[in-house]
């Protein structure tokens, strides 16, 4: 984030792995101006995604969670159930790279490594509840370390 500032003013976002309120405010102390949570939004009633791919997400842990470059080509985070089920519909990926081999993303189970805090099906609303009263918490608690004068990190 330092490198970033150096050359850049304007605003910043933090992406990758935020999966709570802590996280949010990490990114803040590390210089960002705004977290982006892409994969605990998958997992909410206002989402377009399936019933299936967002109980996939409640499933899932970090291990299930695979770089493919079989959506269009480019490294894409997936989930590996979406991924099996593909390679069973089509009989497998074969070797190498096929240009008909590529999947449409029209329906990819993407999810980030922030799928750990996916814990159950939810709305926005809640899902920002929560997200601020993780924040608060871990605030009073980064304000109370620093006031007994230890070492942060």
């Amino acid at each position: 984030m330092r490198a970033v500032r150096e050359r850049f003013d304007g605003p910043l976002v933090l992406a990758g792995g935020i999966a709570d309120g802590r996280s949010i405010l990490a990114a803040q102390t590390a210089g960002a101006d705004l977290a982006y949570i892409g994969t605990r939004f998958i997992a909410t009633a206002e989402s377009r995604a399936s019933d299936e791919y967002r109980r996939a997400l409640v499933a899932s842990t970090l291990d299930d969670v695979r770089l493919s470059d079989r959506v269009g080509g480019i490294p894409a985070s997936l989930l590996a159930a979406w991924l099996d089920r593909q390679d069973g519909e089509r009989g497998g990926s074969g070797d190498g790279f096929a240009q008909d081999q590529l999947l449409s993303n029209a329906d990819a189970w993407s999810a980030g490594h922030s799928v750990f805090g996916v814990h159950g099906l939810t709305t926005v609303d809640e899902l920002v509840a929560e997200l601020a009263g993780q924040y608060r918490q871990a605030r009073r608690e980064l304000v109370a370390l620093c006031a007994e004068g230890r070492p942060v990190g």
